[in-house]
């Protein structure tokens, strides 16, 4: 129920993925663990972003949960959006570029021979999955009693622009990417 221990949770599981890239001893592994973590910098950046947004404006506690801060999306399309973003992408859904990097380190770790694990991961991916949609169902759907201030201030605006930008730009071109940061 509260955002920023599903977060850490998260974390610790992203860190495993980060673990198998690395263990699969070839090239493709060390490459995805490069994509992986840059994908998983970004994206866990713009939600912290999000969470510190809404602190700011003293909405409430430190460690606020899903429903404290729901309704999002009914007042603040864009927040919303920027929200709804890099979560799908941290859950891999397909066209996302989190979803190439968690399909890099499949590959990766099906090359190194590690059949189990990989099944494991693709476990793990479904699993994840469920909580951050609910994240996305709660924000979206759930009613708020909460009136969101529609006002962001412009580097908050700013940096969530590019942070969203960068993931839907690396998602259409995901070679670019790899250029970039190779």
């Amino acid at each position: 129920r509260r955002i920023k221990r599903l977060l850490a949770y998260s974390t610790i599981s992203h860190n495993g993925f980060l673990a198998l890239a690395l263990a699969s001893g070839n090239q493709e592994g060390l490459n995805s663990l490069i994509i992986y973590l840059f994908v998983y910098l970004l994206t866990s950046s713009s939600i912290f972003l999000f969470l510190l947004s809404i602190n700011e404006r003293g909405f409430f506690t430190e460690n606020p949960t899903f429903y404290e801060s729901c309704g999002i999306i009914k007042t603040h399309k864009f927040l919303g959006v920027c929200l709804a973003l890099p979560l799908f992408s941290l859950a891999g859904i397909p066209p996302l570029f989190g979803f190439i990097a968690k399909y890099q380190i499949f590959f990766s770790t099906l090359q190194a021979g590690y059949l189990l694990i990989s099944l494991v991961l693709v476990l793990v991916s479904v699993i994840s999955c469920y909580y951050y949609i609910r994240i996305v169902k709660v924000y979206f759907f759930e009613n708020t009693v909460i009136s969101w201030n529609s006002n962001l201030s412009r580097d908050v605006s700013l940096c969530f622009s590019l942070f969203c930008g960068l993931m839907v730009l690396f998602s259409i071109f995901p070679r670019f990417s790899f250029t970039l940061i190779f």
